[in-house]
């Protein structure tokens, strides 16, 4: 039984690579966690419509789809602040989020999905890479890890992160 939590990013690459890299894993479920859209191509742009964006994109390879919107990063890199000071600023921000009701009705309610029913699942940025030489690159690496920790606690159950 696979526990693993996948992650993804669409950086550069071409709808076509794309897709590739998630049928390659069997991802069944990509949840996208962004706050908005700086994509070049409206093929990556979040939607709950399922005829545009990433939505439709996904349907070409039976890929189900959520936008958990309340996951995406609020923290812009300035000439102030750094990459890495926004993902530290960000994994506070994000812990605190999830104490909120609504946020962590919706977190448990994936974790109880991911636990029951072994979905394989991707978290889905913008960032080609989520980890680079041992760091973090991007928040969807910290939302992984915030869902096997949650997991742990939920059942014991030891899940891994991969970054495809």
């Amino acid at each position: 039984m696979d526990r693993t939590i996948y992650t993804i990013g669409y950086g550069n690459d071409k709808p076509e690579d794309f897709l590739n890299r998630l049928s390659k894993a069997k991802i069944e479920l990509v949840i996208d966690v962004r706050r908005r859209s700086k994509a070049r191509l409206r093929c990556y742009d979040p939607s709950e419509s399922s005829d545009k964006g990433m939505p439709k994109l996904l349907t070409t390879r039976n890929i189900d789809y959520g936008w958990a919107i309340y996951l995406g990063n609020p923290f812009k890199v300035t000439n102030d602040r750094s990459k890495s000071q926004c993902l530290t600023e960000y994994n506070i921000w994000v812990s605190m989020e999830l104490k909120k009701k609504e946020a962590k009705d919706l977190f448990f309610l994936i974790i109880y999905d991911l636990n029951r029913y072994r979905i394989r699942t991707a978290f889905l940025c913008a960032e080609r890479s989520a980890v680079i030489n041992g760091h973090r690159n991007c928040h969807r690496a910290i939302v992984a890890e915030k869902f096997t920790d949650a997991i742990f606690n939920f059942n014991g159950e030891q899940w891994s992160v991969k970054h495809l």
